[in-house]
């Protein structure tokens, strides 16, 4: 009787594991589509940019900063790990005083040309502080829209990442769970025969 409530536990562990490697394929095969897809479109912004502008990490400047956080948490009564992504709120961020005063300058004066045209009630300072500073727009007005996707597929890649983590640590738990379930089973097994 015991071996045979140890043997439908280890089957129960069995199909949930499967479940989450067949979850966890799909999520990796997403991945990879996305990382072709923002390789592709980073050659196509590449290709079509002006002479001598060549897009990647070499023109990065202090501007690239992470808009997306990754947190990770652990829960005190099951004892797992929990991974969240945090959408950074850039109109609060920290970044170089003198690129932070010179992008605050043109906004101002793009605003009060704006104000100018719309007459909102609205103060200059208060429409400022929520202009974000999306590292995309270093790349000026007309960014390439291949650039808008590889930033798209960039963001879509960070909310798989966690997840994929996550799944990895319960696969891991599930895979210790059954080889005790195991292991159990075949000295319940020993003891019968003896």
């Amino acid at each position: 009787m015991k071996e045979d409530n140890l043997s439908d536990d280890i089957e129960n562990l069995l199909a949930q594991y499967l479940d989450l490697v067949d979850e966890y394929d799909l999520l990796r095969r997403r991945l990879y589509m996305l990382q072709i897809s923002a390789r592709q479109n980073l050659a196509r912004a590449n290709f079509s940019a002006a002479r001598g502008i060549k897009y990647g990490e070499e023109l990065y400047d202090s501007r690239i900063q992470a808009l997306r956080l990754c947190r990770v948490t652990v829960d005190a009564e099951k004892g797992k790990r929990k991974f969240t992504v945090l959408t950074k709120d850039t109109s609060r961020g920290k970044s170089d005083p003198t690129v932070a005063s010179e992008v605050k300058e043109r906004a101002l004066d793009d605003l009060s040309q704006e104000k100018k045209i719309s007459g909102d009630g609205q103060t200059t300072e208060d429409t400022a502080r929520t202009i974000k500073n999306d590292p995309i727009r270093m790349f000026g007005i007309l960014t390439p829209a291949s650039l808008r996707l590889v930033q798209t597929d960039s963001i879509k890649m960070v909310n798989i990442i966690p997840r994929l983590v996550e799944l990895d640590a319960e696969l891991a738990q599930i895979e210790i769970e059954i080889r005790r379930l195991r292991k159990r089973r075949t000295k319940a097994e020993v003891k019968v025969k003896k």
